[in-house]
């Protein structure tokens, strides 16, 4: 039998510390390690990774069901008094102390990016393995993470014994359950401030629920992923099989037993009423069901009746709605058809097969016909809408438009390179689609321009508002020097593939790999010695440098707060400049940094974008590449009015509204590093990563004065850090 890649699944005895070590700073320098193609530090430290993470996820599970499971408020009535406030504390106060002793107090509320834990449960470090391994010449050790890779069960798959199954079942469901103990995801509810007290605890009473009940489907499939479709029917059918299995060794009450659990499940299955007629109905109405999975149905029961009270009273307004299917947890066959069928009844009066239902993402959608104006036409032409009519009748003669017929008739924008061309790209590639303006050009280098605002000491303005196109933007160089450049570059290399963006490793353009590098995560990365902390330092001196910067040059009274830094590198996967219909490829689509940009040119100031940004800058760290500018667009997003090619110590800042709408052309050779950030005059909206990473650096400073150039320190290294 095919053995597993056994340092995924136990805690090996490897000689590692007790002492735990987060999971994420080891998969990082695993995957690092991996991309230079140094095999044995990334076997080791991917199944370092693996053994901390299990030894995170076994202190959880033990913790919140062993030690703390049975918590209640009586303890601490002599001081406190009792209820469910102080069984909150109680409970949280033994948790804490829990996993205090289990992984150490510092690293109880260590935020681990869920794009991370996501790439765990689809077994990425298997695969990652898998090829270490095989380059070492370790064969063995390669099939078995290859082999655990693509298997959809780590367990041994000759446990046949349905009791053995059921034990493993209830042991697993447990502890995903338990795993549900964990940080409320505000998402875009409260962009602004917390919810009240009473809210926010029936908010994390409702994300728990939610969350235990999504295990039951989360045992159905490989990884332990939820999908909504899954029927859900793998404990039932455990009690099906042992009925006929007790049956045929003559134990007729375990049989009836067996048989009253599954029709707990599903009471109305037909093959099973059918079976209980070749029972002893004597035994049969004697026999009560499993006495553990009447339990879990009633307990899961009381969980759905509480979701379904909540979204009753509160409703979709306050976040409270719920899906069909995670409200029925042992759905009948048959279920979601008879179900989506009536939903879409009373939503839209019949069905439709042509339209994806909305409580339905799995429904497969057929491509609609195409409108035709000809043939080179598949789009409509410009609404009123999109355009502006000064009167009834201009509006009718645009619908009544063709051309084809009339091309001297056709749209036009008005740009500051005047009027160009109106063309259509279609909503599903609206900000994707790009044309040159006839003017267009990209800055590469020149003299200096005059200013139109203060410059930093020691820095060049190169570009002002009338060469790029637009308000409130410019280009200034020699806000770093050559080191510094290489030393950030350097620390970019450390950068996690996806980071930023959830875990996509080729977020907006599928010819680009993105990686990056937070400051906070730079900071932990340094205190155990992972990265320079010289170089650290920099990374966080230089950003409030460049926030001073953008506030001098734009004549800002308020001040400038950080609300996100990020340390970004991008590699091209090819060297296409457009795609198969000809149009320019992007790395990032035309966007303002502060609204939802729409399709009909309007950009609400709405969740999930971020309102309260107010400028954006990005300093580049290289210039040895081709491609890969930003550039700025017209006001309709359809033209590229000016672009600045990257370069080391190159600081452009501009308005994060629509005022200035900006993308990125796709890199075609090397790799392009860069540190875009974004402000606010909020100070409330400050990262709050920022103060750990202050907290960790100020560490770091206080055991071992460092400076910058930490492979030749001198006196002229800590002018550069005072002047900073």
């Amino acid at each position: 039998m095919m053995r597993v890649c056994e340092s995924l699944l136990v805690v090996v005895s490897s000689g590692y510390s007790a002492t735990y070590s987060p999971y994420d700073v080891h998969y990082a320098q695993g995957i690092h390690a991996y991309e230079l193609e140094n095999w044995n530090e990334a076997i080791s430290e991917l199944e370092r990774a693996i053994e901390e993470r299990n030894r995170y996820l076994e202190a959880k599970v033990h913790c919140s069901i062993d030690s703390c499971g049975n918590v209640t408020a009586d303890s601490l009535k002599s001081s406190i008094g009792s209820g469910f406030s102080q069984y909150v504390i109680a409970r949280g106060l033994c948790l804490y102390k829990c996993m205090s002793a289990a992984i150490g107090a510092k690293y109880v509320d260590w935020k681990i990016l869920p794009a991370i834990d996501e790439e765990f449960q689809a077994r990425l470090p298997y695969q990652y393995l898998n090829v270490a391994y095989y380059k070492i010449g370790n064969l063995r050790k390669a099939v078995e993470c290859g082999y655990t890779f693509f298997n959809a069960d780590p367990s041994d798959p000759a446990i046949s014994e349905f009791e053995e199954s059921l034990f493993w079942y209830w042991d697993m469901m447990d502890e995903c359950r338990a795993l549900c103990d964990k940080p409320y995801d505000f998402g875009a509810d409260y962009p602004d401030e917390l919810p009240n007290y009473h809210l926010f605890q029936t908010k994390m009473v409702a994300q728990l629920l939610e969350c235990r009940l999504k295990c039951v489907k989360q045992m159905e499939l490989p990884c332990g992923r939820y999908h909504r479709r899954s029927n859900s029917d793998l404990l039932p059918i455990h009690f099906h099989y042992l009925m006929f299995a007790y049956h045929e060794i003559g134990n007729e009450p375990k049989a009836a037993s067996m048989a009253k659990t599954y029709l707990a499940f599903h009471p109305d299955n037909e093959p099973m009423q059918l079976n209980i007629k070749y029972l002893d109905q004597e035994v049969y109405q004697a026999a009560k069901p499993d006495n553990k999975a009447s339990k879990f149905i009633k307990k899961l029961m009381r969980e759905v009746k509480m979701l379904e009270y909540l979204q009753h009273h509160f409703g979709p307004r306050y976040g409270f709605k719920y899906d069909f299917a995670l409200l029925t947890p042992f759905p009948d066959e048959g279920f979601f058809e008879e179900e989506d069928e009536r939903l879409m009844n009373e939503e839209i009066g019949e069905v439709d097969e042509n339209t994806q239902t909305p409580w339905d993402p799995d429904h497969e959608v057929k491509e609609p016909p195409k409108t035709s104006f000809g043939p080179s036409y598949n789009t409509p032409f410009p609404t009123g809408a999109e355009i502006g009519y000064e009167s009834v009748a201009e509006k009718i003669d645009d619908l009544l438009f063709d051309p084809l017929a009339d091309p001297d008739k056709v749209k036009q924008i008005d740009t500051i390179h005047g009027k160009l061309p109106y063309y259509s790209a279609g909503d599903e590639k609206f900000g994707y689609v790009v044309r040159d303006s006839p003017k267009y050009t990209v800055f590469e280098d020149g003299p200096a321009v005059d200013a139109e605002g203060p410059v930093f000491d020691g820095a060049v303005l190169k570009q002002n508002t009338t060469h790029l196109s637009g308000p409130t933007r410019f280009v200034m160089d020699g806000l770093l020097s050559e080191e510094q450049c290489a030393t950030l570059f350097e620390l970019a290399s450390n950068g996690v593939v996806g980071d930023g963006y959830e875990g996509d490793k080729k977020p907006h353009s599928k010819g680009e790999e993105f990686a990056g590098i937070s400051l906070l995560t730079a900071a932990r990365l340094a205190d155990i010695g992972a990265v320079d902390a010289a170089a650290v330092q920099l990374y966080h001196d230089i950003n409030f440098k460049l926030a001073n910067v953008v506030k001098e040059y734009f004549k800002l009274e308020e001040e400038l707060y950080i609300d996100y830094i990020h340390l970004a590198c991008r590699s091209p996967k090819d060297d296409k400049t457009t795609d198969e219909e000809g149009n320019i490829i992007l790395s990032h689509p035309v966007h303002p940094d502060n609204c939802l940009y729409l399709p009909d040119g309007t950009c609400p100031r709405r969740p999930p974008a971020y309102v309260w940004r107010e400028y954006s800058a990005v300093l580049y760290l290289n210039g040895d590449i081709q491609g890969g500018e930003l550039f700025f667009a017209d006001p309709s997003g359809k033209y590229a009015l000016a672009g600045v090619k990257p370069k080391c110590g190159r600081l452009v800042g501009f308005c994060a509204g629509t005022d200035c709408l900006h993308g990125v052309k796709k890199l075609t050779g090397g790799k392009r590093c860069a540190l875009p950030i974004w402000y606010t005059t909020r100070k409330e909206k400050e990262d709050f990563t920022l103060d750990d990473a202050r907290a960790i650096l100020k560490k770091l400073s206080d055991q071992n004065s460092s400076t910058y150039d930490h492979k030749n320190p001198s006196s002229d290294n800590n002018e550069q850090k005072t002047e900073l």
